[in-house]
């Protein structure tokens, strides 16, 4: 199920525009290039230009800004990100020729795109449990109010596309309430910025752990289908997604959740450390 990190993609459509930059190829080239980088990173008016054609609405899009906001002006997250940029080689295609990016922008938005994207996801790891059940509750939501067909993508990973990735978490966002909106945004800026300076460690679990957790959480999966009229069809989409209606993958996605939710004590928070980990 790593498609679920669709809920993270809102956060995908903020990229820095091209910086500024010297005609020169001198020393100075480099860190001139990443202070531009990293001003248009932090432009509020750069954030809102990305966030307008989606039509989130007055009260989401501050939301939005204000979390992303506090994301981009942290120093370790526009360092992680140059240092990406860099790694990606990227820096090497500027040093040769500057006016390389303007050639390049739809391969540097796609990876701005996935930057962002991964630190949300990764950053999960090192939260506390509560903050990791405000997450699967707002998971949870998708499999109630999204079009069947998108939880086919989420389980199939079939995507025909970057913008059609962005779109659907764009349309998920809207669905959303206002509440569940910054209680979203409050826990991506916490993961984010946990992942990008490094801070609190990530939570591992053992596999003593794991087994008691499995096993917990697979008998309340178990007595869900059992009791549930279409039971059989669920097991199904679980088991073979390819073979099963959207609707019922539809289902196996508000099972699987609901399941997760309704654990106890302390195997509630080892399984939920385990689906974490299985989205990565």
């Amino acid at each position: 199920m790593s498609r679920i990190s669709l809920i993270f993609c809102l956060i995908t459509i903020f990229l820095p525009i091209a910086p500024a930059y010297s005609q020169n190829h001198g020393d100075n080239l480099r860190e001139e290039f990443r202070d531009g980088f990293i001003a248009g990173l932090r432009s509020e008016r750069n954030i809102r230009d990305k966030i307008l054609p989606f039509r989130l609405g007055a009260e989401k899009t501050e939301v939005v800004v204000r979390n992303m906001l506090i994301v981009v002006n942290d120093d370790a997250v526009a360092n992680r990100i140059f240092e990406e940029f860099v790694a990606s080689g990227m820096m090497k295609k500027f040093e040769t020729n500057p006016r390389s990016l303007l050639a390049n922008s739809e391969l540097l938005q796609s990876l701005g795109n996935e930057l962002f994207l991964m630190l949300g996801m990764k950053g999960l790891r090192r939260l506390d449990y509560q903050d990791l059940r405000i997450y699967l509750s707002v998971v949870g939501l998708i499999f109630d109010s999204m079009p069947p067909r998108v939880c086919r993508v989420l389980f199939t990973g079939d995507f025909s596309g970057e913008k059609e990735r962005n779109v659907l978490g764009m349309l998920h966002i809207r669905s959303m309430s206002l509440k569940d909106t910054e209680r979203f945004f409050a826990v991506y800026r916490r993961a984010a910025l946990a992942e990008a300076r490094d801070f609190p460690s990530v939570r591992k679990i053992n596999e003593s752990q794991r087994k008691i957790a499995e096993e917990a959480f697979g008998q309340i999966v178990l007595e869900t289908l059992s009791s549930h009229p279409r039971g059989e069809w669920i097991a199904t989409a679980f088991v073979n997604p390819n073979d099963a209606s959207d609707k019922d993958l539809c289902e196996a996605g508000q099972v699987m959740i609901n399941s997760l939710l309704a654990m106890k004590g302390i195997a509630a928070e080892w399984q939920t450390r385990v689906f974490i980990e299985s989205i990565q």
